[in-house]
């Protein structure tokens, strides 16, 4: 949900991304958003999902060096990566060398952490950027430099807030918009107006990030 959130409201202005997305990712795309559009008319698109975002389901390096060999020209070339599967591939990323791309790869808490150590070992250079779900708001500045970034980035989800805090939406600031809604959360209800169910809230604070009326807050869990 992040990921969506970076790649469908911070697109560089005029550009025509391509979004190659780790086959371990599959389980999280629905089939719907995957169907292919065949209007040859240039059109404003407002992407309503992460499915809708995605051009391909494929190895994503091998795909990445694909499109930079054949000079791909209308805009960056996005691969989100899983770090279970990068760590067998390191190799491929030298291959990777300047051009306009951007390889996320998330990871959450410790899991596949050894990715660090593959891409150090490989002599390939990338960043880390944290998000910690306890303050979506303050890891908001670093989020957006993600979003128009080129390279190699770690998302790195801190995972210590998770389950410290949960969520409300605050009535009086809610014109019910719709956006909180748009990231399929389970734990968020339609009433008269969005609800969170706080025992089905992990915490995450993705809500919100996406929530642009700050009718959303955080509640500390005693």
């Amino acid at each position: 949900m992040i990921i969506e959130w970076l790649l469908s409201k911070h697109k560089e202005l005029g550009e025509a991304p391509i979004v190659v997305v780790d086959p371990s990712y599959i389980h999280l795309i629905s089939t719907e958003g995957l169907t292919p559009s065949y209007d040859m008319l240039p059109t404003f698109f407002e992407p309503r999902s992460f499915d809708q975002l995605i051009d391909f389901v494929t190895n994503p390096l091998m795909a990445l060096l694909a499109f930079l060999r054949a000079g791909y020209g209308y805009g960056r070339l996005i691969a989100v990566v899983n770090p279970c599967s990068l760590v067998s591939q390191g190799d491929l990323l030298r291959d990777i060398t300047d051009g306009n791309y951007l390889v996320i790869i998330p990871l959450i808490g410790s899991e596949c952490d050894e990715v660090i150590n593959t891409l150090s070992r490989f002599g390939v250079h990338y960043q880390v950027i944290n998000y910690d779900p306890g303050n979506p708001l303050n890891s908001l500045r670093d989020l957006l430099g993600i979003a128009n970034s080129r390279g190699i980035i770690i998302l790195r989800i801190l995972m210590d807030s998770l389950g410290k805090y949960v969520f409300k939406v605050v009535d009086e600031y809610c014109d019910n918009c719709g956006d909180c809604l748009r990231i399929n959360c389970p734990a968020i209800q339609l009433d008269k107006k969005p609800v969170i169910n706080a025992n089905a809230c992990v915490g995450c604070g993705i809500c919100q990030l996406v929530c642009l009326r700050g009718a959303i807050v955080e509640i500390k869990v005693s």
